[in-house]
């Protein structure tokens, strides 16, 4: 057999059986690694939008609700409305 490389043109694989099959199986770990890459950005993603609602959870957490402010407010809006 000849000596095989990354770059060994199909045509070439297509003339050894050996070839061939090398041929295919780096097609398909090529497959493999974009599969991966794919979940691997997927993921990423994903903690980046959890990172985010965690921050908007905090502040809406951090910020108290005065009921009794609130229903001063309520009133005062629906004596203006009358």
């Amino acid at each position: 057999m000849q000596f095989f490389s990354i770059f060994y043109p199909f045509r070439e694989a297509k003339k050894d059986p050996t070839g061939l099959q090398v041929y295919r199986l780096l097609v398909s770990i090529h497959k493999g690694f974009e599969q991966i890459s794919e979940k691997i950005l997927a993921t990423d993603r994903i903690k980046r939008e959890v990172a985010e609602y965690e921050m908007k959870l905090a502040s809406a957490s951090s910020k108290s609700l005065d009921l009794t402010e609130l229903k001063a407010n309520l009133d005062t809006i629906v004596r203006e409305k009358e």
